[in-house]
C-alpha cells in the first residue's frame, strides 16, 4: 500500500490522536510516545525511548510510517489502527473509516467495514464488525 504525502500525514495524525476535522468530532484515541513505540512494536520495530530527547509523537510516528510505505505493512498498520477503534466508546467508527476514506480513495484504497461470522445462534448467524482495506481497482 503507496500513500500520497497528504494520506500519510492524515494517518499520522490518525495514529498520534490529533488533527481531527473542523467539527472537532474525536476520531481515534490520542497515543503517547510509549503508545506508538509500542503499537510498532507489533510491526517489528525494537525502538526504546529515553525519558527526554525523544522526537515528537508526530515526527516518530511519521518517520515510521515512510519507511512501511509502499508495503503490505502499510495495510496492516492502517487496518490495525483502524481495529483499535472497536474499543473506543466514545468514537463513532464509521465516521472515523469514512474520514480516512476521503484521503485513501485518492491514493487508490478503500477502507470497508466487514462481518465476521463468530457462531450460529438458533437460527441467525452471530457476526462481528472488522476493517478492511481493498484496492479500488480490484473487482
Amino acid at each position: 500500500m503507496k500513500l500520497s504525502a497528504k494520506s500519510l500525514n492524515t494517518v499520522t495524525r490518525f495514529l498520534i490522536g490529533d488533527g481531527w476535522p473542523e467539527d472537532g468530532e474525536r476520531l481515534s484515541p490520542r497515543r503517547t510516545l510509549t503508545g506508538i513505540t509500542e503499537f510498532f512494536h507489533d510491526f517489528g520495530e525494537r525502538d526504546l525511548h529515553p525519558a527526554s530527547g525523544a522526537p515528537s509523537r508526530y515526527n516518530y510516528a511519521l518517520e515510521k510510517l515512510r519507511k512501511f510505505n509502499g508495503t503490505q505493512t502499510m495495510q496492516d498498520i492502517v487496518v490495525r489502527m483502524l481495529e483499535d477503534l472497536w474499543s473506543e466508546q466514545d468514537i463513532d467508527k464509521e465516521h472515523a473509516g469514512a474520514y480516512l476514506n476521503d484521503f485513501l480513495r485518492r491514493d487508490g484504497y478503500e477502507i470497508t467495514i466487514e462481518k465476521r461470522y463468530i457462531r450460529m445462534v438458533g437460527d441467525r448467524a452471530d457476526t462481528e464488525p472488522y476493517f478492511s482495506i481493498r484496492p479500488l481497482g480490484a473487482a
